[in-house]
């Protein structure tokens, strides 16, 4: 698991997973506490989400 960095609680963040071609809008206290996550399907795998504050 890795931590997010300037992630700000007050604002709305659009989280973006790559693999599955998804956005999802998120508050920015939701990848702090419980956090984010990402379904992999494949065994070794990886997942690569973009977070960006959402407009």
């Amino acid at each position: 698991m890795a931590g997010l960095q300037a992630v700000d609680s007050r604002v709305s963040y659009a989280i973006t997973d790559l693999d599955a071609g998804s956005t999802a809008k998120r508050s920015g206290q939701e990848p702090l506490d419980p956090g984010l996550t990402a379904a992999i399907r494949d065994k070794p795998g990886a997942a690569i989400l973009i977070y960006q504050q959402a407009e």
